[in-house]
């Protein structure tokens, strides 16, 4: 099967190559310059040059494609973030459609908004905030296409590469760590290489037109992670007094686990921080 993966510079696309390649697929990395082409020609079957935002870039490389893996984004660019969601989805779909390529493209839990304490699953109705609405269109321009797809609403990041770590521990090693007066601040976090393997089981599924959680299996609060960590740097007892921007959520996995029999290799934070 060949697998085109858009989005192959960032931080989850580092982890899929190496992952789909492993699982026996022909991969190409579509990069945008010269100077990637380097980085993953001994990584990927293939390497393009390429532009979610160019159609006939697009056009080329869905030609003889049977999946497309969309990771591209711009983050924390939120213009160009909005434009790729937008007119890229939109580019991609069409080209999709004309080939007839399936589409496995990532997303992201926030859409669900601020569900305070509650579980959340894959029926509870989205309620994106304006800096994230185009990832709800996103997902909106590719369900009414004629296309085959699964998307895949991915969890905070943390792991290797995401830089989720190393901001929490800079905020500790200056003993400003500190959780905020919100009533409700949880979370639902997902090693990269757990989001990387759940791109490859959608390749792999035949499961068509679902959207998944990909999430740990366990939801942490700002309290409970940042006294985790306040500790590793023998801070005493975690104040109160820090800001949070994001909505507090805590999803289920199970949909996921029961649909693609995927399986996440680190169960929780504490598999991997501070180890």
């Amino acid at each position: 099967m060949k697998v085109l993966v858009i989005g192959a510079t960032g931080v989850a696309g580092r982890k899929v190559i190496p992952r789909l390649m492993q699982s026996g697929f022909e991969v190409t990395a579509m990069v945008r310059s010269e100077k990637d082409i380097e980085r993953f020609e001994n990584i990927a079957s293939n390497v393009i040059i390429g532009d979610i935002l160019a159609k006939h870039s697009l056009d080329m490389a869905l030609q003889n494609c049977d999946v497309v893996i969309n990771l591209a984004t711009a983050i924390p660019n939120w213009d160009q973030t909005d434009k790729i969601r937008n007119t890229g989805t939109k580019n991609l779909v069409e080209m999709a459609q004309r080939h007839k390529v399936k589409i496995i493209q990532q997303s992201i839990i926030f859409l669900y908004g601020d569900q305070e304490d509650k579980i959340v699953d894959e029926n509870t109705l989205i309620q994106p905030f304006p800096m994230i609405q185009s990832a709800a269109n996103m997902e909106e321009i590719i369900m009414n296409a004629e296309v085959d797809y699964l998307i895949l609403r991915g969890g905070t990041f943390y792991g290797t590469g995401t830089n989720m770590e190393d901001n929490l521990f800079e905020l500790a090693k200056d003993k400003n760590l500190k959780v905020s007066n919100n009533k409700h601040s949880f979370n639902s976090l997902i090693n990269v290489h757990d989001f990387a393997q759940a791109c490859v089981d959608a390749v792999s599924s035949n499961v068509n037109k679902e959207i998944y959680n990909v999430v740990d299996d366990y939801n942490v609060s700002d309290q409970e992670l940042y006294s985790y960590i306040n500790k590793l740097f023998n801070n005493e007892e975690t104040q109160s007094g820090g800001e949070r921007f994001l909505p507090s959520l805590k999803c289920s996995n199970v949909k996921i686990k029961k649909d693609l029999g995927w399986e996440p290799s680190f169960k929780s934070y504490k598999s991997v921080i501070g180890v």
